[in-house]
Protein backbone atom coordinates (compact mmCIF):
# COMPACT_ATOMS: atom_id res chain seq x y z
CA UNK A 1 0.00 0.00 0.00
CA UNK A 2 1.57 3.38 -0.96
CA UNK A 3 2.66 5.58 1.92
CA UNK A 4 0.15 8.28 1.00
CA UNK A 5 -2.67 5.73 0.80
CA UNK A 6 -1.80 4.56 4.30
CA UNK A 7 -1.89 8.20 5.35
CA UNK A 8 -5.43 8.46 3.96
CA UNK A 9 -6.57 5.56 6.10
CA UNK A 10 -4.86 7.03 9.15
CA UNK A 11 -6.41 10.41 8.48
CA UNK A 12 -9.88 8.95 8.05
CA UNK A 13 -9.55 7.08 11.33
CA UNK A 14 -8.15 10.17 13.02
CA UNK A 15 -11.14 12.14 11.78
CA UNK A 16 -13.14 10.44 14.52
CA UNK A 17 -11.38 12.74 16.98
CA UNK A 18 -12.59 15.97 15.33
CA UNK A 19 -16.04 17.42 14.93
CA UNK A 20 -18.52 15.90 12.45
CA UNK A 21 -18.29 19.08 10.36
CA UNK A 22 -14.51 18.78 10.14
CA UNK A 23 -14.81 15.12 9.16
CA UNK A 24 -17.28 15.90 6.41
CA UNK A 25 -14.91 18.43 4.94
CA UNK A 26 -11.52 16.79 5.38
CA UNK A 27 -12.17 13.17 4.38
CA UNK A 28 -13.42 13.93 0.83
CA UNK A 29 -10.65 16.47 0.44
CA UNK A 30 -7.99 13.90 1.35
CA UNK A 31 -9.52 11.37 -1.04
CA UNK A 32 -9.45 14.01 -3.79
CA UNK A 33 -5.83 14.78 -2.95
CA UNK A 34 -4.88 11.12 -3.20
CA UNK A 35 -6.61 10.79 -6.56
CA UNK A 36 -4.74 13.84 -7.82
CA UNK A 37 -1.41 12.40 -6.69
CA UNK A 38 -2.13 9.08 -8.41
CA UNK A 39 -2.90 10.86 -11.70
CA UNK A 40 0.16 13.09 -11.55
CA UNK A 41 -1.60 16.32 -10.48
CA UNK A 42 0.95 16.78 -7.74
CA UNK A 43 0.54 20.47 -6.96
CA UNK A 44 -3.25 20.18 -6.67
CA UNK A 45 -2.94 17.07 -4.53
CA UNK A 46 -0.46 18.76 -2.18
CA UNK A 47 -2.69 21.83 -1.92
CA UNK A 48 -5.75 19.75 -1.02
CA UNK A 49 -3.77 17.79 1.54
CA UNK A 50 -2.61 21.03 3.17
CA UNK A 51 -6.17 22.39 3.34
CA UNK A 52 -7.41 19.16 4.87
CA UNK A 53 -4.62 19.10 7.44
CA UNK A 54 -5.10 22.72 8.48
CA UNK A 55 -8.84 22.14 8.85
CA UNK A 56 -8.57 18.88 10.80
CA UNK A 57 -5.51 19.63 12.89
CA UNK A 58 -4.80 16.00 13.85
CA UNK A 59 -1.24 14.72 13.90
CA UNK A 60 -1.64 12.00 11.27
CA UNK A 61 -3.13 14.30 8.66
CA UNK A 62 -0.62 17.05 9.40
CA UNK A 63 2.31 14.64 9.09
CA UNK A 64 0.99 13.24 5.79
CA UNK A 65 0.38 16.74 4.42
CA UNK A 66 3.91 17.81 5.32
CA UNK A 67 5.26 14.70 3.63
CA UNK A 68 3.28 15.42 0.45
CA UNK A 69 3.92 19.15 0.62
CA UNK A 70 7.66 18.73 0.90
CA UNK A 71 7.71 16.53 -2.20
CA UNK A 72 5.16 18.32 -4.37
CA UNK A 73 3.78 21.45 -2.74
CA UNK A 74 4.83 25.06 -2.49
CA UNK A 75 7.18 25.85 0.37
CA UNK A 76 5.06 28.64 1.83
CA UNK A 77 2.00 26.44 2.35
CA UNK A 78 4.12 23.55 3.62
CA UNK A 79 5.62 25.85 6.26
CA UNK A 80 2.10 26.72 7.46
CA UNK A 81 1.32 23.02 7.88
CA UNK A 82 4.64 22.47 9.67
CA UNK A 83 3.88 25.31 12.08
CA UNK A 84 0.50 23.78 12.86
CA UNK A 85 2.09 20.37 13.44
CA UNK A 86 4.66 21.93 15.78
CA UNK A 87 1.89 23.59 17.80
CA UNK A 88 -0.13 20.36 18.05
CA UNK A 89 2.88 18.17 18.92
CA UNK A 90 5.65 20.46 20.25
CA UNK A 91 7.90 17.64 21.48
CA UNK A 92 8.12 15.86 18.12
CA UNK A 93 11.44 16.54 16.35
CA UNK A 94 10.28 15.50 12.87
CA UNK A 95 8.54 18.72 11.74
CA UNK A 96 11.72 20.59 12.64
CA UNK A 97 13.74 18.29 10.40
CA UNK A 98 11.49 19.06 7.43
CA UNK A 99 11.59 22.77 8.25
CA UNK A 100 15.38 22.64 8.15
CA UNK A 101 15.36 20.91 4.77
CA UNK A 102 13.03 23.58 3.40
CA UNK A 103 15.47 26.22 4.65
CA UNK A 104 18.27 24.43 2.78
CA UNK A 105 16.20 24.72 -0.39
CA UNK A 106 16.02 28.47 0.17
CA UNK A 107 19.78 28.69 0.90
CA UNK A 108 18.85 29.99 4.36
CA UNK A 109 21.80 29.03 6.55
CA UNK A 110 20.53 30.55 9.81
CA UNK A 111 17.03 29.16 9.31
CA UNK A 112 18.37 25.68 8.60
CA UNK A 113 20.70 25.80 11.60
CA UNK A 114 17.94 26.90 13.96
CA UNK A 115 15.49 24.24 12.74
CA UNK A 116 18.06 21.44 12.84
CA UNK A 117 19.15 22.50 16.33
CA UNK A 118 15.54 22.20 17.48
CA UNK A 119 15.37 18.78 15.83
CA UNK A 120 18.44 17.59 17.73
CA UNK A 121 17.24 19.03 21.03
CA UNK A 122 13.97 17.12 20.74
CA UNK A 123 15.51 13.86 19.49
CA UNK A 124 15.19 11.83 22.67
CA UNK A 125 12.93 8.87 23.45
CA UNK A 126 10.18 8.11 22.55
CA UNK A 127 11.35 9.73 19.32
CA UNK A 128 14.57 8.71 17.48
CA UNK A 129 17.69 8.24 19.52
CA UNK A 130 20.26 11.02 19.23
CA UNK A 131 22.70 8.90 17.18
CA UNK A 132 20.01 8.18 14.60
CA UNK A 133 19.07 11.87 14.62
CA UNK A 134 22.59 12.90 13.64
CA UNK A 135 22.58 10.38 10.81
CA UNK A 136 19.29 11.73 9.49
CA UNK A 137 20.56 15.26 9.85
CA UNK A 138 23.74 14.47 7.93
CA UNK A 139 21.71 12.90 5.13
CA UNK A 140 19.57 16.05 5.04
CA UNK A 141 22.64 18.26 4.65
CA UNK A 142 23.74 16.16 1.69
CA UNK A 143 20.47 16.86 -0.15
CA UNK A 144 21.58 20.39 -1.03
CA UNK A 145 23.85 21.02 -4.00
CA UNK A 146 25.22 24.07 -2.19
CA UNK A 147 28.45 22.74 -0.72
CA UNK A 148 29.21 25.90 1.28
CA UNK A 149 25.73 25.87 2.80
CA UNK A 150 25.97 22.22 3.88
CA UNK A 151 29.38 22.75 5.45
CA UNK A 152 28.34 26.04 7.05
CA UNK A 153 25.26 24.58 8.73
CA UNK A 154 27.30 21.61 9.92
CA UNK A 155 29.89 23.92 11.46
CA UNK A 156 27.16 26.03 13.11
CA UNK A 157 25.67 22.92 14.69
CA UNK A 158 29.01 21.70 16.06
CA UNK A 159 29.39 25.11 17.70
CA UNK A 160 26.04 24.66 19.43
CA UNK A 161 26.57 20.99 20.35
CA UNK A 162 30.30 21.27 21.00
CA UNK A 163 30.40 18.58 23.69
CA UNK A 164 28.66 15.92 21.63
CA UNK A 165 31.15 13.87 19.60
CA UNK A 166 28.40 12.76 17.24
CA UNK A 167 28.00 16.33 16.00
CA UNK A 168 31.62 16.31 14.88
CA UNK A 169 31.20 12.84 13.40
CA UNK A 170 28.30 14.17 11.34
CA UNK A 171 30.32 17.19 10.18
CA UNK A 172 33.24 14.97 9.22
CA UNK A 173 31.01 12.67 7.18
CA UNK A 174 29.40 15.61 5.37
CA UNK A 175 32.83 17.11 4.70
CA UNK A 176 34.10 13.78 3.32
CA UNK A 177 31.13 13.59 0.98
CA UNK A 178 31.88 17.14 -0.19
CA UNK A 179 35.62 16.46 -0.68
CA UNK A 180 36.53 18.88 2.12
CA UNK A 181 39.26 16.56 3.32
CA UNK A 182 41.07 18.92 5.69
CA UNK A 183 37.87 19.82 7.52
CA UNK A 184 36.81 16.17 7.54
CA UNK A 185 40.02 15.15 9.32
CA UNK A 186 39.81 18.03 11.81
CA UNK A 187 36.21 17.15 12.70
CA UNK A 188 37.03 13.44 12.99
CA UNK A 189 39.95 14.23 15.30
CA UNK A 190 37.64 16.34 17.47
CA UNK A 191 35.08 13.52 17.61
CA UNK A 192 37.74 11.02 18.70
CA UNK A 193 39.13 13.45 21.25
CA UNK A 194 35.66 13.84 22.80
CA UNK A 195 34.97 10.09 22.70
CA UNK A 196 38.29 8.17 22.72
CA UNK A 197 36.40 5.03 23.72
CA UNK A 198 34.29 5.17 20.55
CA UNK A 199 35.38 2.77 17.83
CA UNK A 200 33.20 4.68 15.34
CA UNK A 201 35.01 7.94 16.02
CA UNK A 202 38.44 6.33 15.70
CA UNK A 203 37.54 4.52 12.49
CA UNK A 204 36.16 7.75 11.01
CA UNK A 205 39.48 9.45 11.71
CA UNK A 206 41.27 6.58 9.97
CA UNK A 207 38.95 6.93 6.98
CA UNK A 208 39.63 10.65 6.79
CA UNK A 209 43.38 9.99 6.82
CA UNK A 210 43.04 7.42 4.02
CA UNK A 211 40.90 9.69 1.85
CA UNK A 212 43.30 12.53 2.53
CA UNK A 213 45.90 10.56 0.61
CA UNK A 214 47.90 8.72 3.29
CA UNK A 215 46.56 5.19 2.95
CA UNK A 216 49.22 3.43 5.03
CA UNK A 217 48.92 5.90 7.93
CA UNK A 218 45.13 5.63 7.86
CA UNK A 219 45.11 1.84 7.96
CA UNK A 220 47.77 1.85 10.67
CA UNK A 221 45.61 4.18 12.77
CA UNK A 222 42.57 1.95 12.20
CA UNK A 223 44.56 -1.06 13.40
CA UNK A 224 45.61 0.90 16.48
CA UNK A 225 41.97 1.75 17.24
CA UNK A 226 40.97 -1.89 16.78
CA UNK A 227 43.70 -3.14 19.10
CA UNK A 228 42.79 -0.68 21.83
CA UNK A 229 39.07 -1.34 21.81
CA UNK A 230 36.71 -4.21 22.49
CA UNK A 231 35.17 -4.24 19.02
CA UNK A 232 31.76 -5.70 18.43
CA UNK A 233 31.07 -7.76 15.29
CA UNK A 234 29.57 -4.60 13.78
CA UNK A 235 32.79 -2.68 14.53
CA UNK A 236 34.91 -5.39 12.91
CA UNK A 237 32.73 -5.33 9.80
CA UNK A 238 33.09 -1.57 9.58
CA UNK A 239 36.84 -2.04 9.77
CA UNK A 240 36.57 -4.57 6.94
CA UNK A 241 34.68 -2.01 4.82
CA UNK A 242 37.51 0.48 5.34
CA UNK A 243 40.03 -2.15 4.28
CA UNK A 244 37.99 -2.99 1.20
CA UNK A 245 37.58 0.64 0.17
CA UNK A 246 41.34 1.06 0.61
CA UNK A 247 42.03 -1.80 -1.84
CA UNK A 248 43.11 -4.11 0.99
CA UNK A 249 40.55 -6.67 -0.15
CA UNK A 250 42.33 -9.82 1.08
CA UNK A 251 42.65 -8.33 4.56
CA UNK A 252 38.97 -7.35 4.48
CA UNK A 253 38.00 -10.93 3.61
CA UNK A 254 40.05 -12.23 6.54
CA UNK A 255 38.22 -9.91 8.96
CA UNK A 256 34.77 -10.82 7.63
CA UNK A 257 35.55 -14.54 7.63
CA UNK A 258 36.70 -14.29 11.25
CA UNK A 259 33.34 -12.75 12.18
CA UNK A 260 31.58 -15.57 10.32
CA UNK A 261 33.69 -18.17 12.13
CA UNK A 262 32.43 -16.77 15.43
CA UNK A 263 28.84 -16.29 14.24
CA UNK A 264 28.04 -18.17 10.99
CA UNK A 265 24.47 -16.84 11.02
CA UNK A 266 25.43 -13.15 11.33
CA UNK A 267 23.38 -11.55 8.54
CA UNK A 268 25.54 -8.41 8.37
CA UNK A 269 28.66 -10.54 7.95
CA UNK A 270 27.02 -12.70 5.27
CA UNK A 271 26.03 -9.52 3.41
CA UNK A 272 29.53 -8.07 3.71
CA UNK A 273 31.07 -11.30 2.42
CA UNK A 274 28.61 -11.41 -0.48
CA UNK A 275 29.55 -7.88 -1.51
CA UNK A 276 33.22 -8.82 -1.42
CA UNK A 277 32.41 -11.83 -3.62
CA UNK A 278 30.56 -9.54 -6.00
CA UNK A 279 33.49 -7.16 -6.13
CA UNK A 280 35.81 -10.06 -6.97
CA UNK A 281 33.52 -11.19 -9.77
CA UNK A 282 32.55 -14.36 -7.89
CA UNK A 283 28.93 -14.08 -9.00
CA UNK A 284 27.83 -17.62 -8.10
CA UNK A 285 29.15 -17.36 -4.54
CA UNK A 286 27.57 -13.92 -4.16
CA UNK A 287 24.28 -15.32 -5.47
CA UNK A 288 24.33 -18.10 -2.85
CA UNK A 289 24.99 -15.68 0.00
CA UNK A 290 22.38 -13.12 -1.06
CA UNK A 291 19.88 -15.96 -1.52
CA UNK A 292 20.47 -16.83 2.15
CA UNK A 293 19.45 -13.28 3.08
CA UNK A 294 16.48 -12.90 0.74
CA UNK A 295 14.06 -14.35 3.30
CA UNK A 296 15.39 -12.35 6.23
CA UNK A 297 13.29 -9.31 6.89
CA UNK A 298 16.22 -7.18 7.99
CA UNK A 299 18.16 -7.71 4.75
CA UNK A 300 15.53 -8.73 2.22
CA UNK A 301 15.39 -5.48 0.22
CA UNK A 302 19.14 -5.25 -0.29
CA UNK A 303 19.52 -8.98 -0.93
CA UNK A 304 16.80 -9.05 -3.60
CA UNK A 305 18.27 -5.98 -5.27
CA UNK A 306 21.71 -7.57 -5.45
CA UNK A 307 20.24 -10.80 -6.80
CA UNK A 308 18.69 -8.75 -9.58
CA UNK A 309 22.04 -7.06 -10.17
CA UNK A 310 23.82 -10.43 -10.42
CA UNK A 311 21.22 -11.72 -12.89
CA UNK A 312 21.68 -8.55 -14.95
CA UNK A 313 25.48 -8.82 -14.90
CA UNK A 314 25.19 -12.46 -15.94
CA UNK A 315 23.14 -11.53 -19.01
CA UNK A 316 19.89 -12.97 -17.66
CA UNK A 317 17.81 -9.92 -18.48
CA UNK A 318 14.34 -11.42 -18.10
CA UNK A 319 15.21 -12.96 -14.74
CA UNK A 320 16.73 -9.67 -13.58
CA UNK A 321 13.51 -7.83 -14.45
CA UNK A 322 11.42 -10.39 -12.55
CA UNK A 323 13.62 -10.01 -9.47
CA UNK A 324 13.68 -6.22 -9.60
CA UNK A 325 9.89 -6.19 -9.90
CA UNK A 326 9.67 -7.72 -6.41
CA UNK A 327 11.05 -4.49 -4.92
CA UNK A 328 8.06 -2.22 -4.47
CA UNK A 329 9.14 -0.34 -1.36
CA UNK A 330 12.23 0.69 0.57
CA UNK A 331 15.36 2.59 -0.47
CA UNK A 332 16.02 0.40 -3.52
CA UNK A 333 12.52 0.65 -5.01
CA UNK A 334 13.12 3.53 -7.39
CA UNK A 335 16.51 2.32 -8.63
CA UNK A 336 14.99 -1.14 -9.21
CA UNK A 337 12.39 0.43 -11.51
CA UNK A 338 15.17 2.37 -13.23
CA UNK A 339 17.01 -0.88 -13.92
CA UNK A 340 13.84 -2.54 -15.28
CA UNK A 341 13.25 0.35 -17.67
CA UNK A 342 16.93 0.37 -18.70
CA UNK A 343 16.81 -3.36 -19.44
CA UNK A 344 13.66 -2.99 -21.51
CA UNK A 345 15.27 -0.12 -23.39
CA UNK A 346 18.42 -2.17 -24.04
CA UNK A 347 16.17 -4.83 -25.57
CA UNK A 348 14.79 -2.22 -27.95
CA UNK A 349 11.44 -1.99 -26.19
CA UNK A 350 11.16 1.75 -25.55
CA UNK A 351 7.35 1.76 -25.24
CA UNK A 352 7.42 -0.99 -22.61
CA UNK A 353 10.10 0.89 -20.68
CA UNK A 354 8.01 4.06 -20.57
CA UNK A 355 4.84 2.11 -19.78
CA UNK A 356 6.55 0.39 -16.86
CA UNK A 357 7.55 3.73 -15.34
CA UNK A 358 4.05 5.15 -15.84
CA UNK A 359 2.43 2.12 -14.20
CA UNK A 360 4.78 2.19 -11.22
CA UNK A 361 4.22 5.94 -10.77
CA UNK A 362 0.44 5.38 -10.76
CA UNK A 363 0.72 2.67 -8.10
CA UNK A 364 3.36 4.50 -6.04
CA UNK A 365 2.61 8.23 -6.21
CA UNK A 366 5.03 8.88 -3.34
CA UNK A 367 7.86 7.95 -5.73
CA UNK A 368 6.34 9.90 -8.60
CA UNK A 369 8.89 12.67 -8.67
CA UNK A 370 11.92 10.36 -8.85
CA UNK A 371 10.21 8.16 -11.45
CA UNK A 372 9.49 11.22 -13.59
CA UNK A 373 13.18 12.12 -13.48
CA UNK A 374 13.95 8.62 -14.74
CA UNK A 375 11.36 9.05 -17.49
CA UNK A 376 13.04 12.26 -18.64
CA UNK A 377 16.43 10.54 -18.72
CA UNK A 378 15.02 7.66 -20.74
CA UNK A 379 13.36 10.02 -23.24
CA UNK A 380 16.62 11.86 -23.71
CA UNK A 381 18.50 8.60 -24.22
CA UNK A 382 16.18 7.58 -27.06
CA UNK A 383 16.48 11.01 -28.66
CA UNK A 384 13.07 12.41 -27.70
CA UNK A 385 14.59 15.67 -26.55
CA UNK A 386 11.45 17.81 -26.63
CA UNK A 387 9.49 15.23 -24.64
CA UNK A 388 12.29 15.00 -22.07
CA UNK A 389 12.40 18.78 -21.72
CA UNK A 390 8.63 18.84 -21.20
CA UNK A 391 9.00 16.41 -18.28
CA UNK A 392 11.72 18.58 -16.71
CA UNK A 393 9.46 21.63 -17.13
CA UNK A 394 6.70 19.84 -15.18
CA UNK A 395 9.14 18.84 -12.46
CA UNK A 396 10.47 22.39 -12.16
CA UNK A 397 6.92 23.68 -11.82
CA UNK A 398 6.76 21.53 -8.69
CA UNK A 399 10.26 22.31 -7.44
CA UNK A 400 11.38 25.59 -9.05
CA UNK A 401 14.40 25.94 -6.77
CA UNK A 402 15.92 22.63 -7.89
CA UNK A 403 19.41 23.41 -9.15
CA UNK A 404 20.10 19.87 -10.30
CA UNK A 405 16.87 19.83 -12.31
CA UNK A 406 17.70 23.16 -13.92
CA UNK A 407 21.17 22.01 -14.93
CA UNK A 408 19.93 18.66 -16.23
CA UNK A 409 17.24 20.37 -18.29
CA UNK A 410 19.86 22.69 -19.78
CA UNK A 411 22.09 19.70 -20.52
CA UNK A 412 19.16 18.00 -22.26
CA UNK A 413 18.56 21.11 -24.37
CA UNK A 414 22.25 21.08 -25.24
CA UNK A 415 21.94 17.43 -26.30
CA UNK A 416 19.45 18.68 -28.86
CA UNK A 417 22.11 21.11 -30.17
CA UNK A 418 20.21 24.23 -29.10
CA UNK A 419 23.35 25.84 -27.69
CA UNK A 420 21.96 29.35 -27.23
CA UNK A 421 18.91 28.18 -25.30
CA UNK A 422 21.03 25.85 -23.16
CA UNK A 423 23.33 28.72 -22.25
CA UNK A 424 20.33 30.87 -21.27
CA UNK A 425 19.09 28.08 -19.01
CA UNK A 426 22.54 27.64 -17.46
CA UNK A 427 22.62 31.39 -16.79
CA UNK A 428 19.19 31.20 -15.13
CA UNK A 429 20.45 28.43 -12.83
CA UNK A 430 23.55 30.44 -11.96
CA UNK A 431 21.46 33.54 -11.26
CA UNK A 432 19.47 31.58 -8.67
CA UNK A 433 22.58 29.82 -7.30
CA UNK A 434 25.39 32.36 -7.76
CA UNK A 435 27.82 30.65 -5.40
CA UNK A 436 27.32 27.13 -6.70
CA UNK A 437 30.37 25.44 -8.17
CA UNK A 438 27.98 23.15 -10.10
CA UNK A 439 26.28 26.00 -11.96
CA UNK A 440 29.51 27.94 -12.46
CA UNK A 441 31.22 24.89 -13.93
CA UNK A 442 28.26 23.87 -16.10
CA UNK A 443 28.00 27.28 -17.75
CA UNK A 444 31.77 27.76 -17.97
CA UNK A 445 32.40 24.37 -19.55
CA UNK A 446 29.59 24.85 -22.07
CA UNK A 447 31.00 28.22 -23.13
CA UNK A 448 34.48 26.69 -23.48
CA UNK A 449 33.33 23.61 -25.34
CA UNK A 450 30.54 24.94 -27.57
CA UNK A 451 31.42 28.63 -28.15
CA UNK A 452 34.49 30.82 -28.53
CA UNK A 453 33.79 32.87 -25.38
CA UNK A 454 36.87 31.46 -23.73
CA UNK A 455 37.70 34.40 -21.45
CA UNK A 456 34.26 34.37 -19.84
CA UNK A 457 34.43 30.58 -19.59
CA UNK A 458 37.78 30.78 -17.82
CA UNK A 459 36.45 33.29 -15.25
CA UNK A 460 33.47 31.09 -14.43
CA UNK A 461 35.51 27.89 -14.17
CA UNK A 462 38.14 29.67 -12.09
CA UNK A 463 35.44 30.67 -9.58
CA UNK A 464 34.18 27.08 -9.48
CA UNK A 465 37.75 25.83 -9.00
CA UNK A 466 38.29 28.19 -6.06
CA UNK A 467 35.14 26.81 -4.42
CA UNK A 468 35.97 23.13 -5.06
CA UNK A 469 39.66 22.71 -5.92
CA UNK A 470 39.50 18.90 -5.57
CA UNK A 471 36.50 18.34 -7.82
CA UNK A 472 37.66 16.21 -10.76
CA UNK A 473 34.98 17.52 -13.13
CA UNK A 474 35.98 21.11 -12.44
CA UNK A 475 39.68 20.26 -12.81
CA UNK A 476 38.86 18.76 -16.21
CA UNK A 477 36.97 21.93 -17.18
CA UNK A 478 39.93 24.03 -16.12
CA UNK A 479 42.23 21.96 -18.28
CA UNK A 480 39.90 22.14 -21.27
CA UNK A 481 39.47 25.92 -21.14
CA UNK A 482 43.24 26.30 -20.81
CA UNK A 483 43.54 24.16 -23.95
CA UNK A 484 41.06 26.38 -25.76
CA UNK A 485 43.06 29.43 -24.73
CA UNK A 486 46.22 27.87 -26.18
CA UNK A 487 47.92 27.34 -22.82
CA UNK A 488 48.72 23.70 -23.46
CA UNK A 489 51.26 23.12 -20.68
CA UNK A 490 48.83 24.42 -18.06
CA UNK A 491 46.06 22.38 -19.63
CA UNK A 492 48.16 19.23 -19.41
CA UNK A 493 48.75 19.65 -15.66
CA UNK A 494 45.04 19.89 -14.91
CA UNK A 495 43.97 17.14 -17.28
CA UNK A 496 46.57 14.66 -16.03
CA UNK A 497 45.36 15.29 -12.51
CA UNK A 498 41.71 14.85 -13.50
CA UNK A 499 42.48 11.60 -15.39
CA UNK A 500 44.31 10.25 -12.34
CA UNK A 501 41.21 10.96 -10.25
CA UNK A 502 38.48 9.63 -12.56
CA UNK A 503 38.83 7.38 -15.61
CA UNK A 504 36.14 9.26 -17.52
CA UNK A 505 36.18 9.00 -21.34
CA UNK A 506 35.56 12.72 -21.78
CA UNK A 507 38.54 13.54 -19.56
CA UNK A 508 40.59 11.08 -21.63
CA UNK A 509 39.46 12.79 -24.84
CA UNK A 510 40.63 16.16 -23.51
CA UNK A 511 43.92 14.74 -22.25
CA UNK A 512 44.56 12.82 -25.45
CA UNK A 513 43.94 15.88 -27.61
CA UNK A 514 46.25 18.01 -25.43
CA UNK A 515 49.04 15.41 -25.58
CA UNK A 516 48.57 15.21 -29.36
CA UNK A 517 48.87 18.98 -29.63
CA UNK A 518 52.10 18.90 -27.60
CA UNK A 519 53.54 16.23 -29.90
CA UNK A 520 53.38 13.42 -27.33
CA UNK A 521 51.67 11.06 -29.74
CA UNK A 522 52.51 7.76 -28.03
CA UNK A 523 51.19 8.94 -24.68
CA UNK A 524 48.08 10.26 -26.40
CA UNK A 525 47.49 6.90 -28.09
CA UNK A 526 47.92 5.07 -24.78
CA UNK A 527 45.38 7.29 -22.98
CA UNK A 528 42.86 7.13 -25.81
CA UNK A 529 43.21 3.35 -26.14
CA UNK A 530 42.69 2.84 -22.41
CA UNK A 531 39.62 5.05 -22.51
CA UNK A 532 38.28 3.30 -25.62
CA UNK A 533 38.72 -0.12 -24.00
CA UNK A 534 36.75 1.12 -21.00
CA UNK A 535 34.07 3.08 -22.86
CA UNK A 536 33.85 2.17 -26.55
CA UNK A 537 30.46 3.89 -26.92
CA UNK A 538 31.55 7.30 -25.58
CA UNK A 539 30.44 10.07 -27.93
CA UNK A 540 33.05 12.66 -26.76
CA UNK A 541 35.79 10.07 -27.25
CA UNK A 542 34.49 9.18 -30.71
CA UNK A 543 34.46 12.85 -31.75
CA UNK A 544 38.04 13.31 -30.58
CA UNK A 545 39.26 10.27 -32.49
CA UNK A 546 37.49 11.48 -35.63
CA UNK A 547 38.98 14.95 -35.23
CA UNK A 548 42.50 13.59 -34.98
CA UNK A 549 41.89 11.31 -37.95
CA UNK A 550 40.76 14.29 -40.00
CA UNK A 551 44.14 15.88 -39.32
CA UNK A 552 45.69 13.06 -41.31
CA UNK A 553 47.19 11.23 -38.35
CA UNK A 554 46.73 7.56 -37.56
CA UNK A 555 45.08 6.92 -34.20
CA UNK A 556 45.28 3.42 -32.83
CA UNK A 557 42.28 2.31 -30.82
Amino acid sequence: MPRFAIAVLAAVLAACTVTPTDTAVTTPRIVAAERALMTGEYRYGASEYAKAALAAGDVDTLAAAVDVGFEFGDNKTTRRVIARWQSVEPANPLPWLVQGRLALRDNDRSGATEAFAQFLTRSVPPFPERADAYERLGNSLLTTTNRLLAIGVGEDLTAQFATDWRAFKMLSQVALARDELTLALEAAEQAFELAPESFDAGLLQAQAIVLGGDRSAGLEFAEYVLENADPSPKDRLNYARLLSSSEAVDEAIEVVDAVLDDAPDNADAIAARAILDLRAGELERAWERFSQLANRRSHRHDAVFFLGNIAERSGRSEQARRIYSQIGEGPNAVIAQQRISALLLSEGNRDAALAHLADYRRRHPDDGFAISVTEAQLLREVGQIDEAIAVYDRLLAIRPEGEGLKLTRAETVLAGDDVDRAIRLYRDALKQHPDSALSLNALGYTLADRTERYDEAFELIQRAFELEPDNAAIIDSMGWVEFKLGRYDEALKHLERAWAMIKDPEVAAHLGETLWKLGERERARAVLKEAYDRSPDSEPLRRTLERLLEQGDRVES
